[in-house]
């Protein structure tokens, strides 16, 4: 993915969880806006293990490389991941 994309991804306004799906076949969960920072041209840079939105105590980081990213996209489901039920 271009750099460009990934920031508008990120800037998006309410924000929704995303999932950012890598060559490898894993996936890396990005559930608040903050625990994402776009690194110039090294990669993005995810925080794991956040628990809240505004907490800035995680587990642990992973650097992902832009050449390694296939594409971000909200979970199906909705914004929270969760389906609704049929009425």
């Amino acid at each position: 993915m271009l750099v460009e994309d990934i920031q508008e991804v990120l800037r998006r306004r309410p924000f929704n969880p995303l999932r950012v799906h890598k060559s490898d076949g894993k996936v890396v969960k990005i559930p608040f806006s903050h625990v994402a920072i776009v690194l110039g041209r090294q990669g993005l840079l995810v925080f794991k293990g956040v628990k809240r939105e505004g907490s800035y105590s995680a587990k642990s980081y992973e650097v992902i490389p832009y050449d390694r990213i296939e594409r971000i996209e909200e979970p199906r489901g909705g914004a929270n991941g969760r389906r609704r039920k049929a009425s």
